[in-house]
């Protein structure tokens, strides 16, 4: 199916059940029943029949777009990722590229959705070859793959435009840019790359333009953020340096912001709210600071500023996919003049925006965990899988799920798939140890949890070592484990801690008077809390 008609059916699809799948569903059932009426009776001729037939689906449409008029969702924007063809010193220049297009492409007069947030994890993902990459992108429904590369032969970029069709992306556009300053060079391939994707207006001024720096600040601004991407702390000193040599420059500001936003919030604090107000004053309809402006706020629980500054975000820039997402962690109170008045409604637009959004389809999926439709919550992991099979969080997400929904060889077959990737990941350890009590295979489970907790588990792993150990037989053992587990946390009256109490309470019960009947009475008891 293609991208364009996915993204119809999802349209005429709005929020209702169903769907557009609604309409030939019900104009079905009226045709059936009318037809039996017809044949049964032999009352109304054939042409009267056909008169009613038609007039049927004509009232079924009707109804149809008056209840799609109601929960209609705006048509799904064009869908673009930015890439780098090549990783060399020159990538400052394809970085300033990308970050003039994408200023770019925000302020157009069609829609275009750019999937900026999967860009640094794209270089990340060690995709096999180009065509599983291809792969990767028609899952996620990309429309335009625009590639962007330095000159071999002289300064400057090089962008290459292809288009999607079918499965494959063709008819490579190149364009180089002319031999002038940096960033004028950026400018010129952001506007003309537009032109391509079918926006020919030129607009002068926008924000996220490249200001007139040097080509050394330029590339300072490019290394540091790559420094970052690799947790090399030492470079938010020069991005600072950045800031202060150009007050007015907003894109070291963005990446201060956000990097604080990630790695502790609350040790800057401050200073996120210097720099983000900061571009705001030079231009207050910044929707890339807005969004982080919302974050921020939310991550402080100042809720009323987050509401303002992401629904500020959402006017400004409708096809921000991280909007969306972020206005759904406020309560449904606050979201009653959006068309978007619930949770799972802003998570699944950001999802047609950004099928590769993976943070708001983890964020769906726990909803429909609470509500316990656990089925569809895995479902939706299985297709951001579909989309990525590389990520580790949707695998332990889907891991967890199963192992609620009682599905422990699945479960087990999850967490195996990311050990191969990864033979330290604690949590995986955790749930392939969940998954291995489930199946009954309590040695091996014992061995998981004490290989999770001595890759940094959490404190659980003392608790399940305990509950192993008691499902094995090793009452004495087991009792060892369950006071390590609530010794840890001494005071705490969490679930665990007491269920591991009255567990201890019981053993040391048996081990005092180990009679047949007591002891059979004891595990009995000890099982049914398991």
């Amino acid at each position: 199916m293609s991208i364009i008609l996915q993204d119809w059916i999802d349209y005429f699809s709005g929020w209702l059940p169903l769907g557009i799948y609604l309409l030939p569903l019900i104009g079905s059932a009226f045709s059936f029943v009318w037809w039996v009426v017809w044949k049964g009776t032999g009352f109304y001729t054939r042409r009267k029949f056909w008169r009613v037939l038609i007039m049927g689906w004509m009232l079924v449409f009707t109804l149809y777009s008056a209840l799609w008029s109601l929960n209609a969702s705006p048509p799904i924007p064009t869908r673009i990722v930015l890439v780098y063809a090549s990783q060399s010193e020159d990538n400052w220049r394809c970085d300033l590229t990308a970050s003039a297009l994408n200023s770019r492409l925000n302020v157009s007069r069609r829609p275009f959705v750019v999937n900026v947030g999967q860009v640094n994890d794209m270089r990340n993902i060690a995709f096999a070859n180009f065509r599983q990459f291809e792969t990767f992108l028609v899952r996620s429904r990309i429309r335009y793959l625009i590639e962007i590369d330095t000159n071999p032969n002289r300064d400057g970029t090089v962008v290459k435009i292809s288009r999607r069709k079918g499965n494959l992306f063709e008819g490579k556009v190149l364009l180089h840019s002319p031999d002038v300053s940096v960033a004028a060079a950026a400018i010129w391939a952001a506007q003309e790359s537009v032109k391509i994707l079918g926006d020919d207006k030129r607009i002068e001024n926008y924000p996220g333009l490249p200001p007139a720096q040097s080509e050394a600040r330029f590339k300072a601004l490019s290394e540091a953020k790559f420094a970052l991407a690799r947790s090399e702390t030492s470079a938010v000193s020069k991005i600072i340096d950045l800031t202060e040599q150009d007050t007015l420059w907003r894109q070291p500001r963005l990446e201060l912001a956000q990097y604080w936003l990630l790695n502790g919030p609350g040790q800057h604090k401050e200073d996120i709210e210097r720099h983000l107000h900061a571009i705001l004053r030079s231009n207050p309809q910044d929707s890339d600071a807005l969004v982080l402006l919302g974050w921020f706020y939310l991550e402080f629980r100042d809720w009323e500023k987050a509401e303002s500054s992401l629904k500020l975000a959402l006017n400004y820039n409708p096809d921000d996919p991280r909007s969306y997402y972020y206005l759904s962690r406020l309560m449904p109170a606050r979201l009653k003049d959006l068309k978007w008045k619930s949770k799972p409604a802003l998570l699944k637009r950001a999802l047609q925006l950004d099928p590769a959004y993976e943070n708001a389809r983890l964020a769906l999926a726990q909803h429909y965990r609470r509500i316990d439709r656990r089925s569809l919550a895995i479902s939706l992991l299985n297709q951001g899988l579909d989309i990525n099979p590389h990520s580790t969080d949707l695998l332990l997400t889907r891991a967890a799920m199963e192992l609620e929904s009682n599905r422990v060889k699945a479960a087990e077959a999850t967490c195996l798939q990311i050990l191969q990737r990864d033979s330290t990941h604690a949590k995986a350890y955790f749930n392939y140890g969940l998954a291995l009590l489930g199946l009954k295979r309590f040695d091996e489970a014992i061995r998981v949890f004490e290989t999770s907790f001595n890759n940094g588990g959490t404190i659980e792993n003392l608790y399940y070592l305990g509950v192993a150990n008691q499902r094995r037989g090793d009452y004495a053992r087991a009792i060892y484990w369950f006071q390590r587990r609530f010794a840890a946390m001494e005071n705490s009256t969490d679930k665990v801690a007491v269920s591991a109490r009255e567990r201890v309470k019981l053993l040391k019960t048996w081990l005092i008077d180990s009679t047949q009947a007591g002891m059979s009475d004891i595990k009995d008891s000890l099982e049914a809390q398991f």
